[in-house]
């Protein structure tokens, strides 16, 4: 009775000095509008939702005897669905107004977002295992050894074979270590320890050489801070952090802790569900997924309370009674979610956390679970932690002895003394005072903020000093966070099958690397994001979500960047279908260097269907941009860039002879490099008709050869009067294409979908060396009117005209003198239907020309890599020549005109055009 009573007198006193500090706290805070977390809402977003999400397998409860409780309300969440184009009709006027509306169908159904699924693969280690070998990696590297569900890890395909005893990711652990192989039906498979170019294959900031777990987000107070700050968001905003496959959200550019979630949350957590109660209780359950499939989905789940916001009458009113020792209405909410989790089977480690009011109810969950779920509490509630939580006040009344809520006070301490439950405080929080907060001696405090109170203040530099708060790369809260950059590299695709006889060709895998990629256009308008036509569907309806759309601009354009420069095959474009198909028309496909040089351009004068499929003869290039004609919108439903696959990377060579160490695996290294001291040159002894040779593995239908030359001066002219030559599996030749020389480093041959297996180059002249720095072999792809072996029909014919002559003016009317250096190349044919590329120069260049000169200079349509460079100076000798223009202009237009006037000081420059 004693013990009760102090308790009580306790609790009681604890109340009267609380409930006071609270109300002082209040008054001060009001008028300028703070809360927990001050980030306004946006409230167009905030539809009406309930829980989300909801495939559930239930666990039964733990010898628990059921309570007759009102079970939470689960509805679908409504998805926020962007309004489509109306129907022809009506389509000028609403454009001209810049909106663009669909009538809804009558009753239509609303659905919940559908879940992107990865491909379900091993995850964990097989009993028949072995070590990882050279040649291992030698398959790994050609796609042949690979993971289950015919998966490849891009970032170990067709790029430099791994050394076996290397440490490429610097992580403490050989390459062999990292990765092994299974065995599953007879076939052998690739298995991930962790991966061997990520230094944190998990992304939990714990390098893999330190990390016990290397497969499994190791969960640290700092991700239940970015957690707890989460929790403040709606839950279009929380999706949009969480998306890390597009950029970061605009509307928060100015909060470095919201790029920080998606720096390092993102690619590896996403939100399960969501609970909104009518008691005012919001809560969000997150758990780990990411697209890696050597990381398994769900193994770590965190469920974040959200706290006070002053905008909300029963928040306020719930932090009142809590201070009064009496249960809050979102208590019983969150018990139900307490018992819902534990029902949750595929829930094994779970974490917990809240700020302020959220906070207090993370206190009153971790009770619950103690209290009536023993099992679950020891096994699967891993911790709790809070942020500047105050105390569970509980007086001994009788109401609370009816509801079992009278002691939860004690036990909360109980649990904070045990270590599950962690309390971080701020020293001077205006709020959640000393005299309301949980005991010193089990809160760590962190310090004044210039927030006091707000939960954004424990995203200062103060926070980088408390101990094993922060962890590994993972370093420092008040910065943007630590994103691997080579993540992005790790991508999976499937790879299509190849047939079973190596006498009958093989079909060229179709990946479209332009799937997810980042893009740009000139414009947006209507809400069409340019990424819609990289989200891998073609669905042609703008209501669906699915289509881009620029604004009413002169030559709109739409842009993809591959990441790296790739030998392209085909282009296909997809229209949209609903409206405005004939915007889509008189457009030039064109494919840029990384430099944003101009390596091919065609025109498209129409689309007969909603899409059309462009085959490009091998160019490599890193951007794919779209361009219209004229002044229009650019709509556009999907764009597939589909790589050729380089079939004679990695097989193997042979030739005549070697000299000089030049082996004939120098020219499938993939490296093109023209210097022999580079180490990737071929040679042969001086000897009579030298020749090089390499074996496809099985017959392919042969489209073009493509031959890197060395390029060190008088050497280069070695590779001339020579033949490449195609046999067949018995040896009998079935081409021969003769070679004069080589104008280029590099040339093209064309072999017209022979099929064949073994390509031989092979020098006419006796007593010389044969060096080649690289061979490429393209499988043949068909054009109107021809055929490929197992190589699917273009999509439709699509009419292709060339860009027809131009002119630019370049104007000098600037009191100064200027000097001009233009270059381009020429592209021709030469007789045997063998491209050739020149490069030329304004015979003009380096000459001083003065106010008045004009230019026109004619651009053909076998122009390209137009550059043009303009320099000014006064004439004395103090003076010195001055860049006023270097430019690569596109000449999309019949007529460009660039001047440049004004005085030396103060130049100005005129493009009419630029883009």
């Amino acid at each position: 009775m004693k013990i009760g009573q102090r308790i009580m007198r306790f609790g009681i006193k604890k109340l009267s000095i609380g409930v006071v500090s609270v109300a002082v706290g209040f008054a001060f805070l009001a008028p300028a509008g703070i809360s927990a977390n001050e980030v306004k809402q946006d409230v167009t977003s905030e539809v009406a939702t309930r829980v989300l999400d909801s495939k559930e397998e239930l666990r039964e409860p733990e010898n628990v005897a059921p309570k007759l409780e009102t079970p939470l309300r689960e509805e679908p969440r409504l998805a926020p669905q962007p309004l489509p184009e109306a129907s022809e009709v009506l389509e000028n006027k609403r454009e001209e107004s810049k909106v663009e509306i669909t009538e809804p169908a009558q009753d239509s159904p609303i659905h919940a977002p559908v879940e992107e699924t990865k491909e379900e693969v091993v995850t964990e280690k097989p009993t028949n295992t072995r070590s990882l070998t050279a040649e291992d990696l030698v398959k790994i590297s050609k796609g042949e050894l690979h993971l289950e569900n015919d998966l490849i890890d891009e970032s170990l395909y067709g790029e430099k074979v791994l050394d076996l005893e290397g440490d490429d990711d610097q992580d403490g652990i050989k390459n062999k270590d990292e990765l092994y192989v299974y065995n599953k039906d007879g076939k052998d498979y690739l298995g991930y320890n962790s991966h061997p170019l990520l230094a944190d294959s998990d992304g939990d900031g714990l390098a893999d050489g330190e990390d016990d777990n290397k497969k499994e987000w190791y969960v640290t107070d700092r991700d239940s801070l970015l957690f707890m700050e989460l929790a403040y968001r709606d839950d279009d905003y929380i999706e949009k952090i969480l998306d890390h496959k597009n950029p970061f959200p605009s509307f928060y550019l100015d909060r470095q802790e919201y790029k920080l979630m998606h720096n390092e949350l993102a690619p590896f957590w996403k939100m399960k569900k969501a609970y909104h109660t009518d008691s005012g209780l919001d809560a969000f359950l997150f758990e780990t997924k990411s697209d890696l499939p050597y990381l398994k989905d769900g193994t770590v789940h965190m469920l974040a309370i959200r706290g006070t916001r002053r905008n909300d009458a029963k928040d306020l009113s719930a932090d009142f009674v809590l201070l009064g020792g009496n249960k809050p209405a979102q208590a019983d909410d969150i018990r139900k979610v307490v018992g819902e989790l534990v029902k949750d089977t595929s829930i094994t480690k779970l974490y917990m956390t809240g700020h302020s009011l959220g906070g207090y109810l993370a206190q009153i969950a971790a009770v619950e679970a103690y209290q009536k779920y023993p099992d679950f509490y020891n096994h699967v509630l891993r911790k709790v932690t809070t942020f500047s939580a105050p105390k569970v006040i509980t007086s001994r009344t009788v109401w609370n002895a009816k509801n079992g809520f009278w002691d939860v006070g004690l036990e909360s301490r109980k649990l904070a003394v045990s270590g599950k439950i962690k309390h971080y405080v701020v020293d001077n929080d205006n709020v959640v005072t000393p005299l309301i907060h949980n005991d010193r001696d089990i809160v760590t405090f962190t310090g004044n903020s210039r927030f006091k109170h707000r939960s954004r203040g424990y995203f200062e530099s103060r926070m980088n000093d408390i101990p094993n708060f922060n962890i590994g790369k993972r370093a420092t809260l008040d910065k943007h966070g630590y994103r691997d950059p080579k993540l992005d590299k790790v991508r999976f695709f499937k790879k299509q099958a190849l047939p079973q006889s190596a006498s009958q060709p093989s079909a060229e895998p179709m990946e479209n690397i332009a799937l997810g990629k980042q893009v740009t256009q000139s414009s947006t308008a209507f809400g069409g994001d340019a990424r819609r036509a990289v989200d891998g569907k073609v669905d042609g309806n703008y209501g669906h979500n699915s289509v881009t759309h620029t604004s009413f601009q002169s030559k709109p354009w739409w842009q993809v960047d591959l990441a790296k420069e790739e030998t392209i095959r085909q282009i296909n474009i997809y229209n949209r279908t609903d409206t405005a198909q004939d915007r889509l028309a008189n457009f030039d496909v064109i494919l840029l260097d990384s430099s944003g040089k101009e390596i091919e351009r065609k025109r498209i004068t129409s689309l007969k269907d909603v899409s059309a499929q462009i085959a490009i003869n091998h160019k490599k290039a890193r951007y794919v941009r779209i361009e219209l004609e004229g002044y229009n919108a650019l709509s556009l439903a999907e764009v597939q860039v589909y790589r050729a696959e380089n079939i004679a990377w990695k097989k193997q060579a042979k030739q005549s002879s070697t000299d000089f160490g030049g082996d004939a695996s120098r020219a499938l290294d993939g490296n093109t490099n023209s210097s022999y001291s580079q180490q990737s040159i071929t040679h042969t002894k001086f000897e009579n008709q030298p020749w090089w040779e390499v074996d496809l593995g099985r017959t392919e239908q042969v489209g073009l050869v493509r031959l890197h030359n060395r390029g060190d001066g008088e050497l280069s002219k070695r590779l001339s009067d020579f033949d490449v030559i195609l046999y067949d599996e018995k040896g009998t030749e079935v081409a021969r294409q003769y070679v004069s020389k080589l104008d280029g480093t590099s040339l093209d041959v064309q072999l017209n979908g022979k099929l064949g297996r073994r390509v031989r180059v092979q020098l006419r002249k006796n007593n010389q060396a044969l060096s080649l720095a690289e061979v490429e072999v393209f499988r043949f792809i068909a054009t109107n009117g021809e055929t490929a072996t197992q190589i699917s029909k273009p999509v439709q014919p699509i009419s292709q005209t060339p860009a027809k002559d131009k002119t630019l003016t370049i104007q000098h009317s600037g009191a100064y003198i200027a000097r001009y250096s233009i270059t381009w190349e020429e592209v021709t044919v030469d007789k045997d239907g063998n491209q050739v590329v020149r490069s030329r120069s304004w015979e003009g260049n380096g000459r001083n020309q003065t106010a008045g000169f004009v230019l026109n200079l004619p651009i053909k349509e076998n122009m390209r890599n137009l550059r043009i460079k303009i320099e000014k100076k006064t004439g004395l000798l103090w003076n010195r020549w001055q860049t006023i223009y270097e430019n690569r202009p596109i000449l999309a237009q019949p007529h460009r005109k660039i001047t440049h006037w004004g005085t030396t000081l103060n130049s100005k420059i005129s493009d009419d055009d630029v883009l």
